[in-house]
């Protein structure tokens, strides 16, 4: 090789073998986060540690002896969750929460959840105080199972009071295919915008691993919004019921973060925050946080088993007795 030659060619491979690690290594958001998304297609199985705050449901604050009409009760969860994720049926799983700072440790208020692929889902809740609630509610509420629909339960935790099992399509078919809507709008990355890094975060009992914002684009939120309606009220929704969810986005401010392990391509840790206008509470003082999820997610893909109580009575029926002590 020529000496004018010598120098820029030792240069050159310098350079590349200094790039292409760097190129290997440097942090590609969309890349990192699309391969994270798109394992998600292949789990059948997922194990996490849940926190939840949020405003409890209304047949919780008449438990509790309130109006729900006069009395907004802010809760905390925290506790694990079991999922089955089959391809060909419905979702099954277990949980149990803890009801934050309601009672010393060894009491504290706890509810296990029982989701049947059937459709069928049980409650049981242990160590409601009867000091603070009605002796005789209490002593129904404990170490009882009640069942319920999964789509009831579903209203329930959504608090949507026009959820009636009169009107739902028997088919089936609106809920399925809102379910695999759900599914590809989320694993496809159609919901989002370009990740933004937020850096490297040490989660314990986790490789080093990213952590992105990730923004999500409002028309595909408010279609993700209508198909998680659907599922709760079982059925194809209106016109009206259409509008009255993108009304509701308008108002809704929703953020989301992902941490990410680049090796494993696995979504480590997720955190949900919804705010919105409260109808009672000062509008001065901004939105207020309607929900809030944190989710650590501690295994994929190992075998779920789920067997429904061998004894339950039906959830309304305990609803209707505490409709009855509050008049």
């Amino acid at each position: 090789m020529k000496k004018k030659y010598a120098v820029p060619a030792i240069f050159a491979v310098m350079l590349i073998g200094w790039f292409i690690p760097t190129y290997l290594y440097k942090d590609r958001p969309e890349a990192t986060v699309r391969a994270a998304l798109m394992k998600l297609k292949d789990s059948r199985s997922v194990m996490a540690a849940v926190t939840v705050a949020t405003f409890a449901p209304e047949s919780i604050v008449r438990a509790a002896g309130a109006d729900p009409d006069l009395v907004f009760l802010p809760v905390v969860f925290v506790g694990e969750t079991t999922v089955n994720l089959p391809e060909d049926k419905a979702m099954s799983g277990t949980a149990t929460f803890v009801l934050v700072g309601a009672g010393k440790e060894e009491d504290e208020v706890t509810f296990d959840v029982i989701v049947s692929d059937d459709g069928t889902s049980y409650v049981k809740f242990r160590n409601v105080p009867k000091e603070k609630t009605a002796v005789d509610v209490a002593e129904e509420l404990n170490d009882k199972w009640y069942s319920m629909p999964s789509r009831g339960l579903a209203a329930l935790l959504a608090k949507d009071g026009d959820a009636t099992a009169a009107d739902v399509d028997p088919s089936g078919k609106p809920s399925k295919d809102a379910w695999a809507r759900i599914k590809d709008v989320a694993m496809s990355g159609e919901l989002f915008g370009r990740p933004v890094p937020l850096g490297a975060q040490d989660i314990a009992g986790a490789a080093p691993v990213r952590r992105y914002q990730m923004p999500l684009k409002h028309e595909a939120l408010v279609r993700l919004a209508a198909d998680i309606k659907t599922i709760v009220r079982g059925r194809s929704l209106n016109e009206e019921e259409l509008a009255e969810v993108a009304q509701a986005m308008t108002d809704r401010d929703v953020s989301l973060e992902l941490w990410v392990d680049r090796r494993a391509k696995r979504i480590v840790q997720m955190k949900l925050d919804v705010k919105g206008r409260v109808e009672g509470v000062d509008a001065a003082k901004g939105k207020t946080s309607l929900l809030s999820v944190l989710a650590r997610f501690t295994a994929w893909n190992e075998t779920v088993e789920v067997k429904a109580p061998a004894e339950s009575q039906p959830f309304l029926g305990l609803i209707e007795k505490l409709k009855k002590q509050m008049k």
